[in-house]
């Protein structure tokens, strides 16, 4: 017998539903664990693994496809337990993140705008030369002087992520992939987001938001996740570990 399963991990409960090759539908819960939602997680898998009477490692290793619905980056971002990330984009465009969609007719007028922190500090954005149009033709070439510059001030600040976001890049991403090699070279431990790879879409500051919060969300995420998916598979599964 195959299993469908999905696991969400709540606040105060953990819940599992199992569907089997026949079309049986059941609904396993147990304590969420807060301090380690991964322990509440496997409890659960291990509560349905008891109802079918089924071994654990023979439930796991019969589970074709197995997601765990998580509010790990949810939190990460709104207590702010994020790595600390650093910020590589096209020179005379490093306020645009920190600018994000404040729309015009408010500014200097509604003095009662708030905006938003901006996701990373200032200081923590370094520009290089480089410029692509919008049809992904080269204007200018990319410096790797000051490519090198960008990633050891950022290096040098501590920075244990760096999320790369140039011009255009969707449409030729031919020098973000050479900004994510230079990282690699200096330092190979470090988390590397780049947009083209993440966002490949129109809107600067929309790639660069999102390329930004999945650079400082990696560390964090990937730590949690590397950890259950490896105990997920010395049990028997043998399908990939979906998230939600």
């Amino acid at each position: 017998m195959e299993f469908l399963i999905g696991v969400d991990v709540g606040g105060t409960f953990t819940d599992g539903v199992v569907v089997d090759e026949k079309g049986n539908l059941n609904i396993f819960k147990v304590p969420t664990t807060n301090k380690n939602p991964s322990v509440g997680f496997m409890n659960c898998l291990k509560k349905a693994s008891e109802f079918y009477q089924v071994p654990f490692k023979d439930f796991l290793s019969r589970t074709h496809k197995l997601c765990w619905g998580t509010t790990i980056a949810t939190n990460a971002l709104i207590q702010g337990k994020v790595a600390r990330t650093g910020l590589i984009t096209t020179k005379g465009h490093r306020d645009a993140l920190p600018i994000a969609r404040i729309s015009r007719e408010y500014l200097d007028i509604d003095l009662q705008v708030e905006k938003p922190p901006s996701l990373i500090p200032r200081h923590m954005i370094e520009e290089i030369i480089e410029r692509v149009d919008y049809k992904g033709s080269v204007i200018t070439p990319i410096n790797m002087d000051s490519v090198e510059k960008a990633v050891d001030s950022l290096i040098s600040k501590g920075a244990q992520a760096i999320a790369v976001c140039l011009l255009w890049s969707f449409k030729n991403p031919g020098h973000e992939k050479k900004v994510k090699e230079a990282i690699q070279k200096k330092n190979s431990n470090i988390f590397i987001s780049v947009s083209h790879e993440i966002a490949p879409v129109i809107g600067e500051y929309e790639r660069a938001a999102t390329v930004t919060m999945n650079a400082s969300l990696g560390p964090v995420i990937e730590k949690e996740i590397a950890t259950v998916a490896r105990e997920l598979k010395a049990n028997g599964l043998r399908s990939p570990l979906l998230l939600m």
